[in-house]
């Protein structure tokens, strides 16, 4: 059993190092697009293969972020379910959290511009979800009401 679980953990822990790491390759093969656009654009040179290249380089990236995300989210929901007491005590602390902020809000008439967070859950009170995920978002942009 301490060997199947100290297995999950290296393995987890490489799917996160995965992951932070495709992220960092999406910014710069977008960087990377950019400048081989302008260069074709001020060139009259084009290489297809070039493009061709990046194209699906930038795909592969895309399936292999999906793939390490969802093997982390689905050992963090396993590992969640074991252990409800801590992910119920993580929920009230996030929750005292943004009722501090609601309340220093309306003591200090912030505006709700200034009181945005990044959330991967939106099941709490006081607050209102801007943005959902999309592709390339992983969490919710919510407000604090």
């Amino acid at each position: 059993m301490f060997f199947s679980f100290a297995f999950e953990t290296i393995l987890i822990a490489s799917y996160v190092n995965l992951f932070l790491m495709i992220k960092f390759l999406i910014r710069l093969f977008g960087v990377l697009f950019v400048f081989l656009i302008a260069y074709f654009i001020t060139s009259k040179d084009f290489d297809g293969t070039l493009v061709l290249g990046i194209g699906w380089g930038f795909v592969t990236i895309i399936f292999l972020r999906w793939l390490s995300l969802t093997k982390t989210l689905e050992f963090y929901d396993i590992e969640m379910k074991n252990q409800q007491g801590k992910l119920r005590h993580l929920k009230d602390g996030v929750q005292k959290i943004i009722y501090l902020i609601s309340e220093y809000k309306e003591k200090n008439k912030v505006s709700g511009k200034k009181t945005r967070l990044h959330m991967y859950n939106n099941d709490y009170q006081k607050i209102r979800v801007v943005r959902s995920p999309g592709m390339l978002r992983d969490y919710y942009l919510i407000e604090v009401t």
